[in-house]
């Protein structure tokens, strides 16, 4: 197994370990060490692509299992910061809904040999996620007092949102073009 894999691997157990933090809250800093643990999980994300495409490491594993690692990292995350309250649940359907659809298509057009790489818009949504996460993570903390931390974590994920679901991406053209025909 080589480095990017062991990386994206790594990440689905920290995901799971920080996201499990959360719900003991009597751990001290619970919310910093997910935190930290999210900002771990973010690097392994870039640095597992990078060192993929650099060295010529890209495997059908690390294919697979990225995007996977990459959701679950999110969405667990998102989940447990709706339930404390920071985001309303209709936020978190339409971020899944969204999710599932472009999974869909991709799988369909990879089923066609096509294949969708990353593209700016989507790099820009996961930077503004990760953001908002971050900061619904050190707003929810008893050490950390931030004026307006809850409404930046709100309305950070908010652009992330309207960048996904209106930016000017080539995935989304690219998507319609396949699904014509």
């Amino acid at each position: 197994m080589n480095l990017p894999n062991k990386l994206t691997i790594s990440r689905i157990i920290f995901t799971f370990i920080g996201v499990t933090i959360l719900f003991f809250e009597q751990i001290p800093y619970s919310y910093l060490i997910a935190a930290g643990i999210f900002v771990f999980a973010v690097i392994t994300d870039i640095l597992d692509g990078y060192i993929a495409r650099k060295h010529n490491m890209v495997t059908k594993l690390g294919t697979f299992l990225d995007p996977i690692s990459d959701k679950l990292l999110f969405v667990l995350y998102f989940l447990f910061l709706q339930s404390m309250g920071l985001y309303p649940l209709w936020l978190l359907i339409v971020f899944v809904a969204r999710e599932l659809i472009v999974d869909a298509v991709r799988s369909y057009a990879a089923s066609q040999n096509v294949f969708f790489g990353a593209v700016k818009s989507g790099k820009i949504k996961a930077s503004l996620q990760a953001t908002s996460i971050i900061a619904g993570l050190l707003y929810l903390s008893p050490f950390i007092d931030i004026p307006y931390l809850g409404e930046f974590t709100f309305y950070t994920m908010i652009a992330a949102l309207i960048i996904s679901l209106f930016g000017k991406s080539t995935l989304m053209k690219d998507m319609f073009n396949l699904l014509k025909g």
